[in-house]
Formats: structure tokens, C-alpha cells, sequence
């Protein structure tokens, strides 16, 4: 087991690695300037601007500074927000995407497992034809038309929850805030991993040893929970590390519909603006979250499936 975790770790910072060669190379040869604007710049005052950001050294120099700043957790400052440093947008954003996130993904196993659990342990009969309808309600709805109807039926008519903004206290109303947020980024990672649980389950109930556990007087609850809700799971386990990195890393339009400064946000508004160290610091700390998570599922699926570890 010690030597498959070495080789999935070895292979997340070679991935990393590669992703942020590929990064700065596309943000040196993409066409634009941090320093264009409606106002043309002397040629003189766009040279010292380089100057400053060390733009004017050679790739290679350019490429090992910023890969050493990264290595101190420095990701440089902004091009764009000439007074602050990335490390100011990033980190701020990335704590209020990462609650979010967070409840959003433990939302999509609140709801998503027990849809699942009671479509499989009713297949092809009312709960189990409710609970799929439902699955397919949540992956067709796109979350840019969810969390506008959500606003409109919960803050508008129903006067029940404030629309927007990020909570500025433990109070209530408050809180109250990331309601409509965690549920428009989770319903369509219910809706997954509802039909994943319900597919892996449905596959593991058919399987010889079932029928031996149940040919042996073990009870209908005891063979579902512990042979078939245990084994059947794997799928979720896999879809469990791009969910979380997804609902972590926040959405961008969830982000917007709510007003939310989350690293999504920072991420377009970058983009938009051609900041490259700031586009740099976003697409390296999604990069992370991503192999980070890919990384704890691979452990846990070693666990789930001996046959993983000797591959």
C-alpha cells in the first residue's frame, strides 16, 4: 500500500508540474497586455511597467522565478490591481468557495445516497421510477436557470431567504445566505451520484456472493447494507474526487447569480482583465484542489478494492 501512495503522489506533482509549465507558457505567447487599456500608453511607461514585473528578462529566467515564488507559496503580485498581490484575492476567494464547496458536496451525499439506496432497493417499482425521474430533473435543470428560479420563488414571492450576497456574520439571516447557493451547486452532483449509487448497487445485488450471503439466512437488510451498499459505492467513491474539487473550487456562474467573491469570480475577472499571475494563481490552487482530491480517492478505492493496489 506504501508504494502505491508513493507512485499516486509522484505522479500528482509531475501532473502539477506540467500544468504550470503549460500555463505560463500559453500566458506569454496569448495575444494582449496587462497594461492595455482604453488609454494608449507611452511606449516608455509600458516598458517600465515591464520592467517592474520582470517581463522584460528572458523566458526561461522568467519561467524559474515564478516557479520559485510558487515553491515559497508567493504567487507574485497583481498586473491588474497594481497596489496588491495575487495572494490577496486568492486566498480570501479560496476560503469562501472552499465553505461553500463544502456544503454544497455534503449536500449531494445527503440527498443523492438515500435516492439511490431506495431506488435500488425498489427497482423497476414506484420509489425506484420517482427517485431516477428525480436524478434526471437535476442533471437537465443547468445551475444558470436553477439559482435565478430559486431566487425568485424564495426571496421574491415566498420573502423566505435573502437573494445574494456572502454572510457578514454567525447570525441567522446571515447564514442563512449560502442556502440557495449550496443547493444550486449541488443538485446536479445529486442527481450524479444518485444514478452512479443506484447503477454500482443495482450491479452488486446480482453478484454470486449475494445470493450465497442470502442463501445462508442472512437478512434483506444486512445483505443490502453490508455486501451491496458497501461494494456498490465504488463508483461514488470515484465521481467523489472531480465533485468535490468542482463544488470546492466554487462555480463561476453560482458565483455570479449570487454575488459571491469567491476564486471563481477572481478567476474570470483576471481573465478579463489579462492579469497573468493572478490567471497563474488560479489555475495552479484549482490544479491542486483537483489532483489533491483525484489522490484521496485513489487511496480510498485502494481500500474499497485490494485489485487497485496490485494494478
Amino acid at each position: 500500500m506504501f508504494s502505491f501512495v508513493v507512485r499516486r503522489l509522484a505522479q500528482g506533482i509531475v501532473t502539477l508540474f506540467v500544468i504550470a509549465t503549460l500555463c505560463f507558457a500559453i500566458t506569454r505567447v496569448a495575444p494582449g497586455s496587462p497594461f492595455s487599456s482604453e488609454r494608449t500608453m507611452h511606449p516608455e511607461i509600458i516598458k517600465n511597467f515591464e520592467r517592474f514585473y520582470g517581463l522584460d528578462k528572458p523566458i526561461l529566467v522568467q519561467y524559474v522565478r515564478q516557479i520559485a515564488g510558487y515553491l515559497r507559496g508567493d504567487f507574485g503580485p497583481s498586473m491588474y490591481y497594481r497596489d496588491q498581490t495575487c495572494n490577496d484575492f486568492v486566498w480570501p476567494g479560496l476560503r469562501k468557495s472552499f465553505l461553500l464547496g463544502t456544503l454544497a458536496g455534503l449536500l449531494a451525499f445527503a440527498l443523492g445516497l438515500p435516492l439511490a439506496m431506495i431506488a435500488a432497493a425498489n427497482q423497476n417499482r414506484w420509489p425506484d421510477y420517482l427517485a431516477t425521474s428525480a436524478s434526471v430533473l437535476g442533471i437537465c435543470i443547468p445551475n444558470f436557470l436553477l439559482g435565478p428560479l430559486l431566487v425568485l420563488l424564495f426571496t421574491f414571492q415566498l420573502h423566505w431567504l435573502p437573494s445574494a450576497r456572502w454572510p457578514e456574520d454567525g447570525s441567522w439571516s446571515e447564514l442563512s445566505k449560502l442556502i440557495m447557493p449550496a443547493v444550486t451547486l449541488a443538485m446536479v452532483h445529486v442527481a450524479y451520484v444518485s444514478r452512479l449509487g443506484r447503477a454500482g448497487m443495482l450491479d452488486v445485488l446480482n453478484k454470486d456472493y449475494i445470493r450465497t450471503a442470502r442463501a445462508k439466512g442472512l437478512s434483506e437488510w444486512a445483505v443490502f447494507m453490508k455486501h451491496g451498499l458497501k461494494n456498490g459505492i465504488t463508483p461514488v467513491v470515484s465521481y467523489a474526487g472531480p465533485m468535490w474539487a468542482l463544488v470546492i473550487t466554487g462555480s463561476i456562474v453560482v458565483e455570479s447569480v449570487f454575488a459571491i467573491p469567491g476564486l471563481g469570480t477572481h478567476f474570470v475577472k483576471s481573465a478579463t482583465n489579462r492579469d497573468m499571475n493572478l490567471i497563474m494563481a488560479c489555475v495552479l490552487v484549482y490544479s491542486v484542489i483537483v489532483i489533491f482530491f483525484n489522490f484521496l480517492v485513489d487511496i480510498a478505492y485502494g481500500f474499497l478494492d485490494p485489485r487497485v493496489r496490485v494494478q
